[in-house]
């Protein structure tokens, strides 16, 4: 079964294996942004509560789900235009559209071309954002 610290490492590994276009930036991280605005990505996850889903092993045996969204907010240069983002973003989000690798199950991945700001962010005003945005979930026994 599958921690939330074992899956934000599977997510970081999938992403940082299969997209190389940009830099990837993470959450809490040392990210410093280019001397002159390039394209990158911002990668942020969060969980939501977890649900009892099935009971019947005791105390210590039963099964809880995590649901959670992993938000990759491609960055490009401020009046750029749209559609440089938009591939990025769709790359991205089929890595992991109706994957299952690690113990998640990622179901819907969607590019959102007007991704509300993220709130630990600061940008300086010099970017434009793009969102894929994946919905997963994962099990794990308590």
């Amino acid at each position: 079964m599958t921690t939330v610290a074992e899956a934000y490492s599977a997510l970081r590994t999938r992403l940082a294996g299969g997209y190389s276009a940009t830099p990837i930036f993470w959450q809490n991280e040392n990210n410093q942004l280019p001397d002159a605005p390039s394209a990158f990505v911002f990668a942020a996850f969060s969980t939501s509560p977890q649900s009892l889903i099935a009971t019947g092993g005791g105390r210590g045996g039963n099964l809880f789900r995590t649901n959670a969204t992993f938000e990759c907010f491609v960055f490009v240069p401020l009046a750029s235009g749209l559609a440089d983002g938009l591939a990025k973003a769709e790359s991205i989000a089929a890595l992991f559209r109706g994957q299952r690798f690690s113990g998640l199950s990622c179901e819907a991945a969607q590019v959102d071309p007007q991704p509300v700001k993220y709130d630990g962010a600061d940008w300086s005003g010099n970017y434009s954002a793009v969102a894929a945005i994946i919905d997963l979930y994962f099990d794990q026994v308590g």
